[in-house]
C-alpha cells in the first residue's frame, strides 16, 4: 500500500476490493477513489459578459454543466456515468 499514489484509507479500500466477495463491485470502488482523490474536476467562471462571444460559450458551458449537478455531490453525478 505504501507504492500506491493514493492516501492510505484509498489504497486498503482498493486492495480490500480485491477479495471475491467485493469482486463485482470493484470497478466501482475503484471509480469511487478516483473521483475522491482529485481536485474539483469543475471550473467555475465568474466575471462574465453576455454581450462577448466568447462569454456566450462560457455561459452556454455553466448551462451544460448544471445537467451533472446534484444535490448530494458532484461525485454522484459524476459515478451515474458509468
Amino acid at each position: 500500500m505504501s507504492t500506491m499514489p493514493t492516501d492510505p484509507i484509498y489504497s486498503k479500500l482498493l486492495v480490500n476490493s480485491l477479495k471475491p466477495q467485493f469482486r463485482p463491485i470493484s470497478s466501482c470502488i475503484a471509480a469511487i477513489v478516483a473521483m475522491l482523490s482529485v481536485e474539483n474536476v469543475f471550473y467555475t467562471m465568474t466575471n462574465l459578459d453576455s454581450k462577448s462571444p466568447e462569454d456566450k460559450l462560457k455561459l452556454k458551458a455553466i448551462k451544460k454543466r448544471k445537467r451533472f449537478l446534484s444535490q448530494s455531490s458532484d461525485h454522484l453525478a459524476l459515478l451515474n456515468i458509468f
